[in-house]
């Protein structure tokens, strides 16, 4: 198995993943926070897997600022926006 091979089927575990976790984060508020946990959750993905795979390494910076952005991320469906009533 090519790294490129590995790489493509955990990408695409990981998108299955984000696809959940942004689901359920619409279950609990309102759909206007699925693209930011979306984002922030393949992001976090991306990172830890390229760097697992010798693929790309990062700065510490690069490693604090995805984890405050998942961080922030998570916590936007407790804090975010309210689900609105019925339309």
């Amino acid at each position: 198995a090519s790294t490129q091979g590995c790489f493509l089927a955990l990408y695409a575990i990981g998108q299955i993943g984000a696809g959940g976790s942004s689901t359920a984060a619409s279950w609990y508020g309102p759909v206007s926070i699925t693209l930011p946990v979306y984002m922030g959750s393949m992001q976090l993905w991306t990172l830890l897997l390229m760097s697992a795979l010798g693929m790309q390494s990062y700065t510490k910076s690069q490693q604090v600022g995805t984890l405050v952005l998942a961080t922030a991320t998570t916590l936007l469906v407790d804090a975010g926006p309210a689900a609105g009533g019925a339309v």
